[in-house]
């Protein structure tokens, strides 16, 4: 045999071409592959167990294997579509980046193992370190619909920059010390207001034991509320 035909066989063992459909209802995924003169619909594609992805036609290029007279992609790749500027030792799994508003999709394993990045477009990304969960939204509201929202720590804070909203048929509040609130003006919007047990005190005087200055008999009007001492005595 001539070194051409050793050449050409060579070349035939290991090609890339141009993906040009997917079929992802097999066993196996089908691939259509354009190669330089022809196109072969036949070409397998084994993926690794716990994987698996469809690319993008007409913009993924695939490496095709041909072996015991079939042919199988081993591997493939969207140039256009492949997250660049990686440090050394990270892993990014991305989907096809839409080039609407919405963006890509993308999950980031930093290699120093202390950060992973979920970005969802452009406006969305949650970032887990080992000390804390950070989500970042812009352009619209972060919805969480579920039965259920169980949060436990030793400190939770809430800052909202205009205002903070909750709303729901009953709301419940419970502390074993003391709820504070802190605000220029409280306004209480409601029909009824009901104060099962205890007192309430206002500026020191109390609703329930407090007693008035200047009383005199007849129809006079009597002095203001007296302030009581509220740590015990009246």
């Amino acid at each position: 045999m001539d070194m051409r035909k050793i050449e050409n066989r060579l070349n035939l063992f290991l090609r890339q071409g141009k993906v040009r459909s997917t079929d992802d209802d097999q066993p196996v995924q089908i691939v259509q592959v354009d190669f330089p003169g022809e196109t072969d619909a036949t070409c397998q594609r084994p993926q690794q167990y716990g994987i698996s992805s469809h690319v993008v036609a007409e913009r993924s290029r695939a490496l095709v294997l041909t072996a015991g007279g079939l042919k199988f992609v081993v591997g493939m790749d969207d140039p256009d579509n492949r997250p660049q500027g990686l440090a050394e030792g990270d892993v990014c799994v991305y989907s096809h980046a839409d080039t609407g508003d919405d963006g890509p999709h993308r999950i980031l394993f930093k290699a120093d193992g202390r950060e992973i990045h979920h970005l969802v477009g452009d406006d969305c990304a949650i970032v887990h370190t080992p000390d804390e969960i950070r989500l970042s939204k812009d352009k619209s509201e972060v919805l969480i619909d579920a039965d259920g929202v169980a949060a436990e720590a030793d400190e939770i804070t809430a800052t909202a920059r205009k205002s903070l909203k909750a709303e729901a048929p009953e709301i419940e509040a419970t502390a074993t010390k003391e709820i504070k609130m802190k605000a220029p003006r409280v306004v209480l919007d409601t029909l009824r207001l009901e104060i099962p047990k205890g007192d309430v005190i206002a500026t020191g005087v109390s609703l329930l034991t407090h007693v008035h200055a200047g009383v005199t008999s007849g129809p006079a009007t009597s002095g203001p509320p007296v302030p009581i001492d509220i740590t015990g005595g009246a």
